[in-house]
């Protein structure tokens, strides 16, 4: 086997390594992305399970614990509306630092339609609210990364095939050039001998 082929061989694993690296680390997330849905989503049920008894309580009401699982959702955005869709309230959503608090509540709230599903928090006969959320920053985040995970792997095959093809001219023309200074060598030694016998002719 020569160089050429080992070379060959050495870009075709690694275009396959990159392959079941890419392919690999997709479903990983993947699986992972998804069970961080499932665990979002069953806090969020039990956030609204909170809010519904902290709203349709008696004053005596021990509400400790509701309040509890209210106030440890500290990373889940939340957008509270009534049953026609008036936001009345939020959690998690800084809204000090836009100019137009209520354009980008409204923003975030079609982004919340979009992503999940609301729950209900049923107050009474005809009486309930919406509980809508969005994704974490954490979930967002990770639904991303295969992609930029994918981006650096080709980063990478493009790199070293680079390499690998600038290495092989290079090999060419180290072959090339020894070719050449042979060739001379062995055209210099019967011309020199061709000289010296025009010189004896002269």
């Amino acid at each position: 086997m020569n160089i050429y082929t080992k070379k060959q061989r050495w870009k075709q694993i690694l275009l396959l390594a990159a392959i079941l690296i890419g392919v690999g680390s997709l479903w990983y997330t993947n699986r992972l992305v998804g069970h961080i849905e499932i665990t979002e989503r069953q806090k969020m049920e039990l956030w609204a399970e909170a809010t519904r008894l902290v709203i349709g309580a008696p004053l005596e009401t021990e509400l400790a614990f509701p309040f509890s699982v209210i106030e440890s959702n500290t990373h889940i955005p939340v957008i509270l509306t009534d049953s026609v869709g008036e936001i009345l309230g939020s959690k998690n959503i800084d809204t000090t630092k836009v100019k137009h608090p209520e354009a980008y509540m409204q923003k975030q709230l079609r982004h919340a339609r979009e992503e999940n599903d609301s729950l209900i928090i049923s107050l009474g006969p005809e009486n309930f609210q919406l509980l809508f959320y969005r994704d974490s920053i954490l979930l967002r985040k990770l639904s991303l990364f295969p992609y930029v995970q994918l981006g650096v792997i080709i980063l990478f095959i493009l790199v070293s095939y680079i390499a690998f093809s600038v290495s092989r001219k290079a090999e060419q023309n180290e072959v090339w050039t020894g070719m050449s200074k042979e060739t001379a060598h062995q055209l210099g030694t019967p011309i020199s001998s061709l000289m010296g016998w025009m010189e004896l002719i002269k």
